[in-house]
Formats: C-alpha cells, structure tokens, sequence
C-alpha cells in the first residue's frame, strides 16, 4: 500500500469515521441501557425491601400477637381467624409480589427467601395443624409454646438476613 496515493488516507480516514461512529452510537446506548437496567433493579429492591418490612411489621405481628392471646386464653380459635382476616389483603400480598420480584430481578435473594418461606409454612402447619387439634380437643396448646417461639424467632432472624442482603446489593448498584 503506497501512503503517497491519496486514495489512502481518504479510505483510513472513512474507515476511522465509520468505526467511529459505530462504537460512539453502540457505548453511549449500551451505558444508557445499563444505567436504565440499574436503576429499575434499584427500585425493585426498594421495592423487596418494603414488600418484606411490611409483611413482618403488619401482616405476620398480627399473626403472631393474635395467637399469642390464644396462647394466653385470652381470645379463641375464631377471634384468632377473626384478626387475621380483618388484616389488609392487599398487605398479604406483599410476600407474593417478593417471591416474584426475587424469581425475576434476584436469583441471588432465591435461596434466603425460599428458607423465610419455608419457616413461615412451618409455622402456620404447626398452628392450623397441630395446634387447632389439640384446642380443638380442648388440650393444653402450650405444650407447642416453645417450638412456636423458636420457629417465630427463626422468621425473624432470616428476614433480618433477606432484608441485609437487600441493602448490600443496593450498596453495589
């Protein structure tokens, strides 16, 4: 290739303006796609991290205050069911928008929030299964008092834990 031809330059200089062009439209969209995707994953963590603050501060203390005048005979089985109804549906609903939000933006959050999630079945087995039948019975339902205790403790323990892992991948975007 002889530089001196003017045909040269001219090609490299097209050549430099086409390349140019290319990487100056494809990184400015490329960040502005990124920083988009950042900030929607930003926001469905704001999100997460209410969804779960609320669904332990509302929909599971009244649950767990509730039953714990069932435990004290202080209200029956029915007033019990009676609280837990009147509580917000829209506010029950926060844990399955969670379980979405994490199946969707978050495969990181998954295997925390499956183990709230089973802890929290736990629970409720051990009081609509176990529990009601010996009430039901008219049985002494405190024999369960301590194994609820420790799987109540244990809820809160691991949204504490799903709730820190929220704010870390926060930190990081």
């Amino acid at each position: 290739m002889d530089m001196n031809n003017p045909i040269v330059p001219a090609v490299i200089a097209v050549v430099g303006v086409i390349v140019g062009s290319f990487i100056g439209g494809i990184i400015p969209h490329f960040l502005q796609k990124k920083s988009a995707y950042q900030a929607l994953r930003r926001a469905k963590l704001e999100e997460l991290y209410g969804n779960i603050t609320l669904w332990i501060n509302h929909c599971f203390s009244i649950n767990i205050m509730s039953f714990t005048l069932v435990f004290k005979k202080q209200i029956d089985w029915n007033k019990y069911l009676d609280n837990i109804n009147e509580s917000s549906i829209a506010d029950k609903n926060v844990f399955f928008k969670s379980e979405i939000i994490i199946s969707l933006y978050f495969k990181e959050l998954e295997a925390d929030f499956i183990k709230l999630s089973k802890s929290f079945q736990d629970v409720t087995r051990l009081i609509n299964i176990e529990i009601k039948k010996v009430y039901l019975a008219d049985g002494d339902i405190n024999i369960y008092k301590t194994n609820y205790d420790v799987l109540v403790k244990e809820i809160i323990i691991l949204s504490d834990n799903l709730k820190n892992k929220i704010k870390r991948l926060a930190e990081k975007i």
